[in-house]
C-alpha cells in the first residue's frame, strides 16, 4: 500500500482526483496492472447489463444506478416527499446533464421490471409514490465497486479498507452517500479524459475502447504499443451493438486523430497516445473518485454513520 498516493487523493468535492494525484498514481510501476484488471472487470460487468445499452450511454449507465440509491440514502425521514421517487429520479438526471427525462424514465421502468427498485408500502401520503431500491439493486452497485476496489486495493489504503466492508449495508450506504455528493457537486470523470467523450456517449463505446486496449495482452503489453487485431463482426457480437456500430465509431475515432486503421479490411489498430494518455487518466481518476468517497464513507461508518443501515 502507498499512503503517499492516497495522501494525495485527499480533496474538495470539486477536486477528487487532483491532476498531482493523477499523475502520481499513474506513474506508479504497479499503476498498469491495476487499470487493465478494471478494464477486465468492466466489460464483465457491461455483459451482464446489455438491456441498459439500449436506452443509456456507457457514461450514463455507469452512474444511474448510483444516483437512485443516493436518492434513497440521502431522504429526511420527516420529509414525505424525499427519498426515492420517479420525478426526482427524472430531475437528478436531467439537472446533473446524466440524460434527458424520457431516457431517465425507460431505465427506471427497466429497473422496476427486474425489481431492482420497488413501491414503498404504507405511504401515508398516497401523492407520494416513493420508491425502494431493492437488497439486488444495491448488491448489482455493490458488485461493480467491488471490482474496482479489488483492482486498486494493492495502490491505495482506502480501497483495501473499504473492499473488506462492502458487504456491510451500512457501510454501502455511506459509499453511495460519498459518491453522490460528489457527483451532484460537479465532479466529472470525462471533465479529467476529455478525449473519451466520443467513446463514453456511444452505447458499448468505453467497452469496444477498453477490449482494444486489453488485445495487446498476449504480448504482456498493456496498454498496447504497436497494432492490435480487431474483428468488427466479432466486437459487435461480443458486446451486443451492430457492425455498423462499432465500424461507424472507430471510423469516428480516427477521424479525431485516436486510433489508426490499417489492413486490407481495417481490421488491425494503432492506438494513438492521446487516447492512450486519456485511457489510463481514466483509470487513475476513477480510482480517485472511489479513494476519496471510500475515505469520506470510512469516516462517517466508523463515527456511527446516519444510520448504519437504510
Amino acid at each position: 500500500m502507498n499512503q503517499a498516493l492516497a495522501d494525495k487523493a485527499q480533496t474538495g468535492a470539486a477536486g477528487a482526483a487532483p491532476p498531482e494525484a493523477i499523475v502520481a498514481l499513474t506513474g506508479h510501476p504497479d499503476f498498469p496492472e491495476a487499470a487493465r484488471r478494471s478494464a477486465r472487470a468492466a466489460i464483465e460487468m457491461h455483459r451482464s447489463e446489455r438491456l441498459v445499452g439500449w436506452i443509456l450511454s456507457d457514461r450514463a449507465r455507469a452512474v444511474f444506478g448510483h444516483m437512485a440509491l443516493y436518492l434513497h440514502a440521502t431522504r429526511d425521514e420527516g420529509d414525505p416527499r424525499s427519498g426515492l421517487t420517479a420525478s426526482r429520479l427524472k430531475d437528478l438526471a436531467v439537472e446533473t446533464g446524466l440524460c434527458s427525462a424520457g431516457r431517465a424514465a425507460a431505465m427506471l421502468g427497466l429497473m422496476r421490471a427486474a425489481r431492482l427498485v420497488i413501491a414503498a408500502p404504507g405511504e401515508a401520503d398516497r401523492r407520494v409514490k416513493r420508491l425502494l431500491p431493492t437488497e439486488r439493486m444495491l448488491d448489482l452497485v455493490r458488485i461493480r465497486t467491488a471490482r474496482q476496489f479489488e483492482a486498486v486495493a494493492p495502490l491505495l489504503p482506502e480501497a483495501e479498507r473499504a473492499l473488506a466492508l462492502i458487504h456491510d449495508t451500512g457501510f454501502a450506504y455511506a459509499l453511495v452517500r460519498a459518491l453522490g455528493d460528489y457527483f451532484t457537486a460537479g465532479f466529472r470523470i470525462l471533465a479529467h479524459t476529455p478525449g473519451l467523450s466520443l467513446f463514453a456517449e456511444r452505447d458499448s463505446g468505453m467497452i469496444i475502447l477498453f477490449s482494444l486496449l486489453l488485445a495487446g495482452e498476449g504480448d504482456g503489453a498493456f496498454p498496447p504499443a504497436g497494432p492490435v487485431p480487431v474483428s468488427i463482426a466479432e466486437t459487435a457480437r461480443r458486446f451486443g451493438v451492430s457492425r455498423t456500430h462499432v465500424l461507424r465509431l472507430l471510423r469516428e475515432a480516427e477521424a479525431a486523430g485516436l486510433l489508426s486503421r490499417s489492413g486490407a479490411r481495417g481490421d488491425a489498430i494503432v492506438l494513438h497516445p492521446r487516447v492512450i494518455g486519456s485511457a489510463m487518466n481514466f483509470f487513475a481518476v476513477i480510482f480517485l473518485y472511489l479513494n476519496s468517497a471510500a475515505r469520506a464513507a470510512l469516516a462517517e461508518f466508523e463515527a456511527g454513520g446516519r444510520q448504519r443501515s437504510r
